[in-house]
């Protein structure tokens, strides 16, 4: 959703649990619409309860009791949303791995749709880099290497070569090695 930094609580490189907190961001907002919300939810329940009766007893329409029920079905799907929306200011780990993020700080403002950070599963992970034609020959399919990632604090992993492939572009050819 956005919005301004209020706590970080991972650092770049930093390998987390799946639901460990990483950040939040400020919740006023959100809050204050999940509260309206909840205020319409509470009211549409009371008028729904009261008009149960009456419906009941045939003193209301048919069309005015259809209305009520709708009335309180937006009522709990606006209080569904706006509470998905204050969670998400807390802001979670959704699986295993190692954080990879650019500097962030408290007062920030992220804007909508930016990932805070990336979540590395180093067992996971597929890494593509470009070989010199000369040297191409010499990597084979099954062979391992020691890999050095700089955005994982210089993590260093064991790699294994599953694939060779050739890419041409227009500044020549390029081997590239999974």
């Amino acid at each position: 959703l956005g919005g301004t930094l209020t706590g970080i609580y991972v650092k770049n490189g930093q390998y987390v649990k799946k639901g460990t907190i990483l950040a939040r961001v400020d919740e006023t907002s959100a809050k204050s619409l999940h509260d309206a919300a909840l205020a319409t939810l509470n009211q549409a329940e009371d008028g729904y309860r009261r008009l149960k009766q009456v419906h009941e007893e045939g003193g209301i329409s048919e069309v005015r009791w259809v209305q009520m029920e709708t009335d309180l079905e937006k009522a709990r799907q606006s209080e569904i949303t706006t509470r998905k929306h204050l969670n998400e200011c807390t802001l979670r780990a959704p699986q295993d791995g190692y954080i990879s993020m650019d500097e962030h700080s408290t007062g920030e403002t992220l804007p909508p749709s930016t990932p805070f950070c990336h979540i590395i599963d180093m067992g996971k992970m597929v890494v593509e880099f470009s070989v010199p034609e000369k040297e191409i020959g010499i990597i084979q399919i099954g062979d391992k290497a020691e890999a050095t990632f700089p955005g994982l604090n210089n993590k260093t992993k064991t790699i294994e070569i599953i694939d060779k492939s050739f890419v041409s572009n227009p500044f020549g050819h390029t081997y590239t090695i999974k």
